[in-house]
């Protein structure tokens, strides 16, 4: 099977035409860029980043439980909870 591309012309060429009716307004050539250059970048960064997020959501979580759980003892054994002191979250405490 022949390829439908003419032979002067590469496949990563694609012509795009602004037309007005029947008028042609402008031609450009667009091309796609040669190699993977920055995104072979972005990806790792962009999943260590969500790990990294993940991690935090988590610990944020679990400190929140154990804070209920201690403020349910706290005011069970008869304090009041307007004196309860929360447990900071670790990665935001300095």
């Amino acid at each position: 099977m022949e390829s439908v591309y003419p032979k002067s012309e590469s496949p990563r060429v694609v012509e795009a035409v602004d037309g007005l009716g029947d008028t042609v307004v402008r031609v450009r050539q667009l091309e796609m860029p040669e190699g993977r250059g920055a995104s072979s970048f972005y990806l790792p960064v962009a999943l260590l980043l969500l790990l990294v997020t993940g991690g935090c959501f988590f610990s944020a979580v679990s400190t929140a439980s154990v804070n209920v759980r201690a403020l349910h003892h706290h005011v069970l054994g008869g304090e009041a909870s307007h004196s309860f002191r929360a447990k900071n979250i670790p990665l935001l405490s300095s």
